[in-house]
């Protein structure tokens, strides 16, 4: 009965964290700025790592997003800190996606390879937590072309085709048209690199 006190409590006080984002199709009020969202996720995230307080899943969750949401660079460094901390007190399926997604956003803005190995490192987190979703192997791919790395990048292709083909009772689980496509952009990418690299005497 405490625990479930407890946890009412922490629902309540992450909805009056967010109230002020929510809009509605007839509102004319502005949309929320960086500045309103980063409010809202220090409100959030207020206690969840120093305290340890990783059981409320959305309210975690919610902090990161308006980190992220609010995208600026100490934004996105805060929601990092959070998904690091929360992958490290409670690894599974939730916080490895999380923190993969927060390090790929990070690697698409650097152009250093340490920033996509890192990515890379926390996608294949991801997938050791939930090996049977087709899309992470995509990310993988995409991942591992950034780095050079075509040959590897194109068993993860055939692993996401092979694991998507198995879904095939389930349609609504299945990768999407826009998936396909970037599977197809890679194999083509890397097709294309292997030719040009041929030498001709």
């Amino acid at each position: 009965a405490v625990v479930a006190v407890r946890m009412g409590f922490s629902e309540a006080q992450a909805g009056r964290s967010v109230v002020g984002l929510h809009r509605m199709l007839d509102d004319d009020r502005p949309a929320p700025s960086a500045s309103d969202r980063r409010i809202a996720a220090l409100a959030l995230s207020a206690g969840v790592v120093e305290d340890g307080r990783w059981n409320d899943e959305r309210r975690v969750r919610g902090a990161i997003e308006q980190f992220m949401a609010a995208g600026e660079p100490e934004d996105v460094a805060e929601a990092l800190r959070i998904a690091d901390a929360w992958f490290a007190a409670r690894p599974g399926p939730a916080s490895s996606a999380v923190r993969a997604s927060v390090l790929q956003v990070v690697a698409n803005a650097s152009v250093e390879s340490e920033a996509d190995q890192r990515a890379l490192a926390a996608i294949d987190d991801a997938i050791e937590f939930d090996p049977r979703d087709p899309i992470w192997r995509v990310v993988r791919a995409e991942r591992l072309v950034d780095l050079d790395r075509c040959e590897e990048a194109m068993l993860a292709v055939a692993s996401s085709r092979t694991l998507d083909a198995q879904r095939e009772l389930d349609p609504l689980v299945r990768l999407g048209p826009i998936e396909l496509e970037r599977l197809d952009a890679l194999e083509l990418e890397c097709r294309d690199g292997a030719s040009g690299s041929v030498k001709v005497d």
